[in-house]
């Protein structure tokens, strides 16, 4: 597991006019540069956030449906396995926190998720058609998830024919505890320190646990405006297409 730790000076580049008229958020926010202080040391960075989103909206749902001209697209986002449109490889199925952030698209009126061993129902919750998301222990009655279980949530719908449409079973885990608490020597560091939820969610992405990134942003009580450029690009991207690949 990679966990970067560096202490010395960096620097990082603004990207260039062309990239960032090829991306919209690039343009939002490569123009703001945060100062933070890392015992003592002055760290100017440009703007990751440009980066972040220029690897997680190439990210899609492995069975995710565009549906016809009358249905919105529909899928589980995260937690879960999501699938690099360019390079086809698989992001991890892991989160690190053990109240994850649940994200679909389509709508949808009910929520479940599963323990995979037993398949015990550990949460249900009726949904309103229009939410995308739900953060797991808003959820009254729902049952802790643990480190290193594996789970699984699922989606479902009645249809004005009277059939239940259900959308598959959108497996995750969560990191065990080992894993946990080396990551968590890391974040308390950065708790530490100015700019803390920035750093938090670059550390999450760094990680690779976009799931993670997902909830710091969508959790925060207050986003910079560099977060709410980000998340503002995760709310109105659709992760469900599926790239044709010959």
């Amino acid at each position: 597991m990679k966990i970067n730790r560096k202490k010395s000076v960096a620097i990082v580049t603004a990207l260039s006019a062309a990239l960032a008229a090829a991306f919209p958020l690039h343009a939002a926010i490569d123009q703001r540069t945060s100062i933070v202080r890392v015992e003592g040391t002055t760290t100017q960075l440009a703007s990751t956030w440009s980066e972040i989103w220029d690897r997680l909206r190439r990210k899609e749902v492995p069975g995710g449906s565009r549906g016809d001209d009358s249905e919105s697209t529909v899928c589980a986002v995260v937690p879960g396995m999501l699938i690099d449109d360019e390079s086809e490889d698989a992001t991890r199925l892991h989160t690190w926190g053990i109240c994850p952030e649940i994200v679909w698209q389509g709508e949808w009126s009910h929520l479940k998720v599963f323990y995979s061993r037993t398949h015990e129902v550990l949460l249900s919750e009726e949904l309103d058609p229009e939410t995308r998301y739900l953060v797991y222990d808003d959820v009254e009655n729902a049952i802790p998830l643990e480190p290193g279980g594996s789970y699984y949530w699922q989606l479902s719908r009645d249809d004005s024919d009277g059939q239940m449409t259900i959308f598959g079973e959108t497996t995750f885990r969560t990191l065990d505890e080992e894993d946990r608490l080396e990551l968590e020597v890391a974040l308390v560091d950065i708790d530490a320190t100015e700019d803390a939820l920035s750093k938090r969610v670059k550390f999450f992405a760094d990680e690779g646990l976009w799931a993670d990134v997902v909830r710091e942003v969508y959790t925060a009580d207050e986003l910079p405006a560099d977060l709410a450029a980000l998340k503002d690009e995760i709310t109105g991207h659709d992760f469900c297409t599926q790239p044709s690949h010959d």
